[in-house]
């Protein structure tokens, strides 16, 4: 899928390049970004950021790059229209704002 683009969250277009300097992004101010690690196991992980840097999802372990990539990718595509299943006992969610 070379050279195609695919549409993914309102504002944000990813090419079909690998690398990441290649990926752009359109009307949006300082996003969050992926970051892509190797462990001391050589297993490939990965984390979400904010734009100041504190991690907010982290992913489990790959033992290939393209997975983690797929993985990342998956999180792009299903976290726009995810729902929120509370499971907890509370039965007013709240979060700050």
């Amino acid at each position: 899928m070379s050279g195609a683009l695919v549409v993914v969250p309102p504002g944000v277009v990813q090419c079909g390049h690998t690398d990441s300097a290649s990926h752009v992004r359109l009307g949006a101010t300082m996003a969050g970004k992926f970051i892509v690690t190797r462990d001391t196991g050589g297993e490939y992980r990965f984390v979400l950021t904010t734009a100041a840097g504190e991690v907010v999802a982290s992913s489990e372990p790959y033992k290939q790059k393209g997975s983690a990539m797929n993985g990342i990718d998956a999180v792009r595509r299903l976290a726009a229209d995810a729902i929120v299943d509370d499971r907890t006992e509370s039965a007013t969610p709240t979060h700050a704002d």
